[in-house]
């Protein structure tokens, strides 16, 4: 299974989105001034630019997720299954936390960024966990694992989002 991603204007992934909504489970996100089209499926991609990862774990539904979590993260070519151990282990953690619908793994196809996706019912839920004690459990390391700081190729980073909902649109 794959996952895609493609990035645009509200409106324009908006039209996408809704040719394809009954056909997939396709998610608009919405967050810091920037939107993003996401959808997991078998074969090729719907959209004509963007990402691919390929799911490395998966638990959970997006279906009521009204609030997204991207974590990017990237990762050198040598030391990718040492990070892909890892995060296995912290979305484990996370999957468990109260409000959390879904967490994805994705491995890059072409790009050296992992994606550590979470869904969450509300931003509330995950606020509640990012000041929560085992929120630092899930930051690298924390498994036993002596990660060394040339497993990255540049400095992680956190967007957020809201899951557009179009009973909620009032465009």
């Amino acid at each position: 299974m794959n996952f895609f991603i493609t990035y645009g204007t509200h409106d324009f992934l908006k039209s996408i989105y809704e040719k394809y909504q009954n056909k997939y489970d396709i998610y608009l996100l919405d967050g810091g001034g920037s939107s993003i089209l996401i959808v997991e499926k078998e074969g090729k991609s719907l959209f004509q630019s963007g990402k691919t990862y390929a799911i490395e774990k998966a638990s959970g539904s997006f279906e009521r997720a009204t609030f997204a979590v991207i974590n990017n993260v990237p990762v050198t070519q040598e030391h990718k299954d040492i990070f892909l151990y890892e995060a296995k282990i912290r979305a484990e953690m996370i999957e468990k936390q109260p409000g959390c619908l879904a967490v994805r793994v994705l491995k890059p196809i072409k790009s050296d960024s992992f994606i550590i996706l979470s869904m969450w019912d509300s931003s509330g839920d995950y606020r509640r966990f990012e000041n929560s004690p085992e929120f630092g459990l899930t930051k690298p390391s924390t498994s036993g694992i002596n990660v060394p700081q040339e497993l990255f190729t540049g400095k992680a980073y956190v967007k957020t989002y809201s899951v557009f909902r179009e009973e909620l649109d009032n465009n």
